[in-house]
């Protein structure tokens, strides 16, 4: 019974070793398979799977392939930085038309008007386009576009929070932000100082208040800006100085003023000279001159004494010597001034030159920069007397 169990056994076994011999090498072939193709990454990864594959396609005798080079990627080109909108912005011009360019000479808005004035408030500006043969003006913001499209014949810039514009042949008032505010109605308008305007309907002017409403009657052939409070003005071929309800403080003989600024105006006298009235309508100094221009923000005035040109500060000393043929008023602690050569500079308020003498023309500083010509070059100067050029004529 036992020898028949035991040859159950021997024949079983010898089913069995063939058996797992065949699994032993299948399995071996398959660890080969997969050791050749990535191991267990190949059962895991098809990407990987098609990797090899190419490699092997391009190195069939199994040396590893070279990764090709990828080209480096571009270098972004730098974002351009935008133009500088703030500060004073100056007009400028390109083959016939006008557009804005910075303080560092950067076009902000591209030229095209046909007219343009400066951004005197800061927000908004005058510039002109053609229509029917019709130059109209309207009112632009800093980036160009139109805040009130163009409907105005003629303008003049803000002062006071007001310009002045005409339609259909008279003028009115607007505010900043284009508005009318004081109706088209008049012959002619000045603009407005101290809350008045001089205005006239038909021959003789009056002066209207911001409402546009009448503070006097229109009865002076001439009628000064207000300053210190007062007005000069002519009636009857007589000159007073008015308060700003219009009642009459001072009656002039033969004296004749413009406008009273920072408490003291320059009058001519009469007999071919000029000194200066103080608030009190008394004269300010004992000096005589030949000529004489009001008192600035920086409290300088130029005088004019032996055919030349100088400067007084408001207690009537001589602080800058006569020595200009021609001389405008004091901002910014720079006053430009033509020299015997007929060339324009620029002086402090002790004459001591600070930008050389080198232009045809130089306009007074406004916001830290004058306009200057040079020929044909036009440009601004900064008080230090750096040149950019805005365009040329």
């Amino acid at each position: 019974m036992n020898e028949k169990k035991s040859k159950k056994k021997r024949l079983s076994l010898l089913w069995f070793y063939p058996i797992t011999l065949c699994v032993v090498a299948a399995g071996v072939a398959l660890f080969a398979l997969l050791y050749k193709g990535g191991g267990a990454k190949a059962l895991l990864d098809p990407e990987y799977v098609a990797a090899r594959q190419q490699q092997a396609q391009a190195d069939p005798e199994g040396e590893p392939a070279q990764t090709p080079e990828l080209p480096p990627e571009p270098t972004p080109s730098p974002t351009p930085k935008p133009a500088d909108f703030s500060g004073r912005l100056f007009v400028y011009m390109e083959n016939g038309l006008y557009g804005y360019k910075n303080s560092a000479g950067e076009v902000v808005i591209a030229p095209s008007y046909l007219r343009a004035l400066e951004f005197t408030d800061g927000s908004y500006a005058f510039a002109a386009v053609e229509k029917n043969g019709v130059l109209f003006y309207g009112l632009i913001m800093r980036d160009g576009n139109w805040a009130v499209e163009p409907q105005f014949t003629a303008v003049r810039e803000y002062s006071q929070e007001k310009a002045a514009v005409q339609m259909d042949g008279k003028w009115g008032f607007i505010d900043p932000s284009g508005k009318l505010t004081i109706a088209c109605a008049y012959r002619e308008v000045f603009d407005f100082h101290e809350g008045r305007a001089a205005v006239r309907s038909n021959s003789s002017f009056g002066y209207i208040d911001p409402d546009g409403d009448a503070v006097t009657s229109e009865v002076y052939e001439k009628a000064g800006d207000f300053g210190d409070g007062m007005a000069f003005v002519n009636q009857n071929e007589k000159q007073y100085v008015i308060d700003k309800v219009g009642n009459k403080v001072a009656t002039l003989s033969k004296e004749r003023g413009e406008s009273y600024s920072d408490g003291l105006a320059a009058i001519a006298n009469g007999d071919g000279t000029y000194s200066y009235f103080n608030v009190n309508r008394k004269r300010a100094f004992s000096e005589y001159y030949e000529d004489a221009k009001n008192f600035t923000d920086d409290k300088m005035a130029a005088v004019k004494k032996d055919g030349r040109w100088g400067y007084i500060n408001r207690s009537g000393e001589l602080v800058v010597e006569p020595a200009y043929y021609e001389a405008r008023g004091f901002y910014d602690g720079r006053a430009a001034v033509k020299n015997t050569d007929g060339k324009w500079g620029f002086i402090d308020k002790t004459g001591a030159t600070r930008i050389e003498f080198e232009y045809d023309d130089a306009e007074d500083f406004l916001m830290g920069y004058a306009i200057v010509r040079q020929g044909s070059i036009v440009g601004i100067v900064n008080i230090d007397g750096e040149f950019v050029e805005l365009y040329r004529t």
